[in-house]
């Protein structure tokens, strides 16, 4: 594997341009090999070889200044990356205070390196990052061989009793690796949801573990992501949602939504509104759609962006559920002009416009659909699509134009999509949709659909053939041909 490659690859836009920034942060204005060979890498695919770069660079593609030089850049990339992200995390914090109070001590200032481990051991002891708090005790017994007044028997007990901590959280893992392993060979779950938990207390049971591990924050979130996680995988939707009622319930009542998990809350009850939404409560995963809204409002909006889209996405789904297809393409067109839409991925806005010309089809407004799904084409998010959609796209436009009797149009469109479809060939779903698109264009060509129609041959045998909805129709393409052909 080429490592430099590889990084550089992973790298966001963001991220490339702080590693040129730091690197030119001397006000260097003559060409820089390292950025040479970053900008001529993240140009070529990666099975093309490098060797012209090098020669570009050095007029040699084996010299060993070449090496040196890939060497030096995947350091220097990774110092960067790590600069960058220094404070994004607690952990991250914890190391930066924990290696200056080091520096720190190697200058023998002793005053500015305890002031940096006191910081560390506060972060670290309130994250319950016990690992690192080891380290952070070991540095002050350390230290207080060079101070007279810093008392190393106090942290020989911290120390003492973290390792007990260290020793719980081993213990958590162990339950929760059983746990996970328990969760994935149950495959059934009871629509009240109480297998789960079953399967946990006789984990926790088995192992004889201590009554305090059930009460550790820490435990009780990890076992909540886990099982939500396995359940949801299952698709055990009446199972998840009892899940998450009485979770999220336990959870509020014990104050463990705090400002800094103020995101488990959010993501709490997005999953609550899937489940609910899931197994056809609409109308009340619609009164958990204003919790949520309440929610993004709490601790100055904190996480309200993140969570603005899935929100309103959720008022979307419901209200379609309950039949209010005016209310959802209200709300679609709403979010559409947005502010906040503007700064959001594109991918968002591309699945925003796709929803709202299937609403456009639900309500009989075929013209609007048609426009709203051709003006997705011509969007940068959809050139980064994946394939399979572009192919769902394609087929729910000509359905539109089908419906809104554009035969001239449908006939033109079908021409281009047939030429991407056979560029498509290897996509799993092309068979089935080329044969879609064979079916549109026979209708087009010819009256209404009739016992004797050239295309109902084809399309009873597609029906055949496709038995099962395919989830990622964007209209149901056997429901439609069942409609249109009267099977």
């Amino acid at each position: 594997m080429d490592f430099l490659k590889e990084w550089i690859d992973q790298m966001r836009k963001e991220e490339l341009r702080f590693f040129k920034l730091l690197s030119l942060r001397n006000g260097e204005t003559g060409a820089r090999k390292d950025i040479q060979l970053l900008d001529a890498l993240r140009k070529i695919p990666k099975e093309e070889p490098q060797e012209d770069i090098a020669t570009a660079i050095y007029g040699d593609s084996q010299t060993p200044a070449w090496y040196r030089l890939r060497n030096r850049l995947l350091e220097d990339l990774i110092t960067s990356l790590h600069i960058q992200y220094l404070d994004t995390d607690t952990q991250s914090r914890v190391w930066k205070y924990l290696s200056t109070g080091r520096l720190m001590m190697g200058r023998s200032q002793y005053e500015l390196a305890l002031h940096l481990l006191i910081k560390a051991e506060r972060l670290a002891e309130k994250s319950e990052l016990y690992d690192l708090l080891d380290l952070v005790y070991a540095e002050l017994v350390r230290l207080s061989q060079q101070s007279a007044t810093l008392d190393p028997e106090k942290y020989v007990k911290l120390r003492l009793q973290n390792a007990q901590n260290s020793a719980h959280l081993r213990e958590t893992e162990e339950v929760l690796a059983v746990l996970n392993y328990r969760l994935r060979r149950h495959q059934r779950f009871g629509d009240k949801g109480k297998e789960s938990l079953k399967v946990l207390a006789e984990v926790v049971k088995k192992f004889n573990r201590t009554p305090e591990l059930l009460k550790s924050v820490t435990f009780r979130i990890r076992v909540y992501q886990l099982i939500s996680r396995q359940l949801q995988q299952q698709q055990a939707w009446p199972a998840l949602e009892a899940y998450l009622h009485q979770t999220y319930t336990e959870f509020n009542q014990d104050g463990i939504f705090t400002r800094t998990r103020q995101e488990l809350k959010l993501e709490m009850l997005t999953w609550w509104i899937n489940a609910r939404y899931s197994i056809g409560q609409y109308a009340a995963s619609l009164q958990l759609c204003s919790q949520l809204e309440n929610a993004m409002q709490d601790w100055n909006q904190v996480a309200y962006d993140k969570y603005f889209v899935f929100y309103l996405n959720a008022l979307v789904i419901n209200h379609v559920g309950l039949g209010e297809i005016k209310e959802g393409i209200r709300l679609l067109e709403e979010m559409a002009g947005h502010k906040r839409m503007k700064s959001a991925d594109p991918i968002h806005y591309l699945y925003l416009q796709v929803n709202l010309g299937y609403l456009s089809y639900l309500s009989g407004d075929f013209k609007k659909g048609v426009k709203t799904l051709y003006k997705i084409t011509l969007t940068e998010a959809y050139g980064n699509a994946n394939p399979v959609l572009k192919q769902k796209l394609a087929i729910a436009e000509l359905i539109l134009r089908y419906e809104s009797r554009q035969s001239d149009e449908l006939l033109y469109r079908a021409k281009q999509i047939e030429k991407d479809f056979q560029k498509q060939s290897s996509v799993k779903t092309a068979q089935r949709d080329y044969i879609l698109l064979e079916i549109l264009q026979g209708l087009s060509e010819s009256d209404a659909p009739s016992p004797k129609h050239p295309m109902m041959k084809l399309a009873q045998n597609w029906i055949k053939k496709y038995p099962k909805e395919d989830n990622d129709d964007i209209i149901d393409h056997k429901e439609w041909l069942v409609k249109t052909f009267s099977l």
